[in-house]
């Protein structure tokens, strides 16, 4: 940051290697965009935008109220596992590990797609989980705290240990967990709506009540009091400027000076959620709130987007929980016979030249951000269509989950307290003891009938687990 708070904008590159991938450039809170969310132009695109979508919502239901594919309900069965959620934990922790444990390049050069479906999957699913469950608020909210006292006291240790000035940034002493305290925030927003969508998936023809329309009514409000602050220029939250972006109030600020149009933005996906509750949910409806979680993040950009985009992915999970897409068993099918094509397709949207974290800080132009965003479209696309739907006939996902979970909240400790890369190499081999101990719960050391009612291949033993994860369940 410059004088007063000010950001100073880096060029784009252009390098003309060849037809394709011609630009260079790296993704940053000083990047120098084409358009940015406060610029006349995104003044005026966002409230139409999300005005037209309003109304896009409300004629699809109407449109197709006679359409037998109307009914908003999933179409897995009741308390059948979905084993992809658990695996895109899995996986997605171990990837956050590497980040974390200075194997940050990958990410930097956005290595096998990882900044398009790491977090997004991770937000997702924790949406997708949280709607699923029937725990109460109190009762989740507690074994978040529960996770993020944990993770947090590990990280302080660590922080203590090597003589680190915590209490001068104790942000970054949280560090990881801030995943977790989002998870919290989002919560509380998004139980309402947890009621609303499981209302409506029971009553899929009944006339809204006074709560449902209120629900949809305060969010409507919230996302015109953003786009009001936003048409005038003005932030919702003013801070006083920092000099640093390094620090946690510094990147704050960058944060809070985008506050009209993160709630307008963000705000307005979740009252598209709401209203469609109101008005008798769509499969279509899933297209239209992907437009309006995508579309603006391409045309109306701001430094740390990542941050709201992950709430709208949390919000969208949600939905997608209680909602079909239209066209899921075209996609699931299609995806799943010609996944070559789907990966030469999404390859030639890559930008290899553009590095560092496009998730968070968005591409230059609106081109650049336009291939990055598609590709991210189309894997989460692919992931709530059911194309990645995986099966564990040996009960690996159980214990896996578990590991992940202790490793997600250990591994900056780790890494912190060791030098690299021995950090990463204990998290990584932590996930031996938690093999040993599922094997001894299945050949029944511990007292516990070993196979019990497992219809599995011989060895393969069907364990439940019950992890306090903060991550929920994978039962649908």
């Amino acid at each position: 940051l410059g004088p007063a708070g000010t950001r100073i904008a880096k060029p784009l590159r252009l390098s003309m290697k060849d037809w394709l991938f011609n630009i260079t450039g790296e993704c940053g809170y000083d990047t120098a965009w084409d358009n940015e969310a406060t610029s006349f132009g995104s003044r005026i695109f966002l409230p139409l935008f999300f005005a037209s979508a309003a109304a896009a919502v409300v004629w699809v239901s109407w449109a197709t109220r006679a359409d037998e594919e109307l009914s908003d309900a999933p179409s897995l069965p009741k308390k059948e596992r979905m084993y992809h959620l658990d695996f895109a934990r899995i996986v997605g922790v171990c990837c956050v590990v590497v980040e974390h444990s200075g194997g940050s390049m990958y990410s930097h050069h956005d290595v096998l797609f990882v900044l398009q479906w790491v977090m997004p999957y991770l937000f997702l699913v924790s949406g997708m989980c949280f709607a699923m469950s029937s725990t109460p608020l109190w009762f989740y909210l507690v074994r978040l705290s529960i996770v993020l006292v944990i993770g947090v006291s590990m990280n302080w240790i660590a922080d203590a240990a090597r003589g680190k000035d915590w209490r001068h940034d104790f942000g970054d002493t949280i560090f990881q967990m801030f995943y977790v305290v989002f998870l919290i925030v989002f919560a509380v927003l998004g139980a309402p709506l947890r009621h609303a969508l499981k209302w409506r998936q029971g009553t899929p023809d009944a006339p809204s009540s006074t709560t449902i329309k209120g629900i949809a009514a305060v969010h409507g409000l919230v996302c015109l009091v953003g786009f009001t602050f936003l048409a005038f220029d003005v932030p919702i939250v003013n801070v006083p400027a920092e000099r640093g972006i390094e620090s946690w109030k510094g990147r704050a600020k960058v944060i809070f000076d985008n506050s009209s149009a993160i709630m307008g933005m963000t705000g307005g996906c979740f009252f598209l959620v709401a209203l469609a509750c109101v008005v008798r949910a769509s499969p279509w409806h899933t297209w239209i709130l992907l437009a309006a979680i995508y579309i603006p993040r391409a045309v109306s950009p701001f430094a740390f987007a990542g941050v709201p985009h992950n709430a709208d992915l949390f919000f969208f999970g949600m939905a997608m929980a209680r909602w079909r897409i239209k066209g899921k068993a075209i996609i699931a099918t299609f995806v799943s016979s010609y996944w070559p094509l789907v990966v030469t397709s999404l390859v030639i949207f890559l930008t290899p030249e553009v590095t560092g974290r496009c998730d968070l800080h968005p591409p230059q132009t609106a081109w650049l951000r336009f291939r990055f965003y598609f590709i991210e479209l189309v894997l989460v696309v692919c992931f709530v269509a059911g194309a990645f739907r995986v099966s564990d006939p040996w009960g690996w996902t159980g214990w896996l989950t578990t590991w992940a979970l202790f490793a997600y909240v250990t591994h900056v400790a780790w890494h912190r307290l060791l030098p690299t890369p021995y950090g990463a190499v204990v998290t990584y081999l932590s996930i031996v003891p938690f093999w040993l101990v599922h094997k001894a719960i299945a050949a029944g050391s511990f007292g516990m009938p070993a196979n019990a009612g497992s219809s599995r291949p011989e060895g393969a033993a069907q364990i439940r687990y019950s992890t306090p994860t903060s991550l929920g369940n994978s039962y649908a």
